[in-house]
């Protein structure tokens, strides 16, 4: 094994002694480096593919996704991530030479090259873009079997611009709640109770109460700090439906903001999030007792407290479910007009075995949050349209310290 390893190392310098007479030496560390550039790049476009697979969307050219990710790339990050890569030895089982190995290797040949050009790679082939499009659909394929549906397949140029947007949005919500997220008090907008006028001037007038209040109340709690975000959410919405506000309400309902159909799912997730909270809680307290159990089949004890918690946690999820099932998707989905249940939950049938059960409680806790996350900052996003139009300034986001004691926008 020792010696095949060994036989297999030189293999690959062997391949990289081709590239660098082709190419130069210089131009073998380079290669390297974007290669890494390339797979930190297609990482980050997995984790996307999961992001649009909640909605039942597939980006139609993954090279394109993987490449865009490599260029969004901090530099700086980069730089760290390829020391440590290239600070990597080859030890004597390795398959591989190490890349500082290899680059010493070609650096040692120190051969000019007799191919130089700056024209991408892709020349190289006829059609790339429809063989890029035809791989990645093989690619899903391949993973899913039958279960790929052509309709699932969107446009990545489509799919990567409704996230850039989304990212936008996510900077709106700092400004305006004038603060990040506070996990142990997530901002929830809800009728306030207190009266609206009619009157367009008045309701103005007081939106600028409010956001100036909302601007100094620097050191207050997240909770007060919610209440004055509210308020200024709830004018701004209400400002919206009155007289004067025509153009602004043809522009949002144009680019595709039902804000009803925002503002009911909140309310929504208002309701359930206690519940979703419970839910995360009996479902680790099933898993506890699936071991225990496991360690103990023969116990009827042991088996009753564990057919005890999956029933609490049917329960539990068919709660949430019937909350989701009454109110609609407010955002486009591969499968057209569904209700946030088909979103974030599975079928009542589909739960009443325990792994379906359990795979059901994981999807749905997953999918809880990304709405959230969606549809407050898209709310939000009509609210400051609204203030645009009122000629009101944007609001800047502050400037917070992180846990680290580095300063950091609120958006981000």
């Amino acid at each position: 094994h020792l010696f095949s390893t060994f036989l297999l190392r030189q293999m690959e310098y062997d391949a990289d002694r081709y590239e660098t007479r082709l190419a130069g030496s210089p131009a073998f560390q380079e290669t390297v480096g974007q290669l890494h550039r390339l797979l930190v790049g297609h990482n980050h476009a997995m984790g996307q593919v999961n992001d649009f697979w909640r909605e039942k969307k597939l980006p139609d050219d993954l090279p394109a996704v993987c490449f865009a990710n490599a260029e969004a790339l901090d530099e700086n990050e980069l730089d760290n991530y390829l020391k440590q890569v290239f600070e990597e030895k080859t030890n004597r089982w390795s398959t591989h030479p190490s890349d500082r190995d290899r680059i010493r290797h070609a650096e040692k040949m120190d051969e000019p090259g007799v191919l130089h050009s700056e024209l991408p790679a892709t020349i190289l082939m006829n059609g790339f873009d429809q063989m890029a499009r035809q791989v990645t659909e093989s690619f899903y394929r391949f993973e899913m079997g039958e279960a790929l549906d052509p309709k699932f397949l969107w446009p990545t140029s489509k799919l990567m611009e409704s996230q850039k947007l989304e990212a936008d949005r996510n900077q709106g919500l700092g400004r305006f709640l004038q603060g990040g997220l506070d996990s142990k008090s997530l901002f929830f907008p809800q009728p306030s109770g207190e009266p609206l006028s009619g009157d367009r001037a008045v309701v103005l007038g007081e939106l600028v109460e409010v956001r100036e209040e909302l601007l100094a109340a620097r050191e207050v709690t997240p909770d007060e700090r919610n209440v004055l975000a509210n308020r200024r959410l709830e004018l701004g919405l209400h400002l919206l439906g009155l007289p004067g506000m025509e153009e602004v309400r043809a522009e949002i309902h144009g680019g595709g903001a039902k804000v009803e159909g925002l503002a009911e799912v909140m309310n929504c997730l208002r309701r359930v999030f206690p519940s979703h909270q419970e839910l995360g809680r009996t479902f680790r307290k099933a898993l506890r007792e699936l071991d225990v159990w496991q360690a103990d089949q023969q116990s009827k004890v042991k088996r009753k407290a564990f057919d005890d918690s999956v029933r609490d946690l049917q329960t539990a999820y068919l709660q949430i479910r019937d909350e989701l099932e009454k109110v609609p998707y407010p955002f486009t989905h591969s499968d057209g007009e569904i209700t946030c249940a088909d979103y974030a939950a599975k079928a009542k049938s589909e739960i009443e075995e325990i792994g379906p059960l359990f795979n059901g409680v994981s999807v749905l806790l997953e999918h809880m949050g990304p709405l959230y996350v969606k549809t407050l900052p898209r709310l939000i996003e009509v609210a400051e349209k609204v203030e645009d139009a009122a000629g009101l300034e944007r609001l800047e986001a502050p400037v917070i310290k992180s846990v680290e004691g580095e300063k950091a926008d609120a958006g981000a």
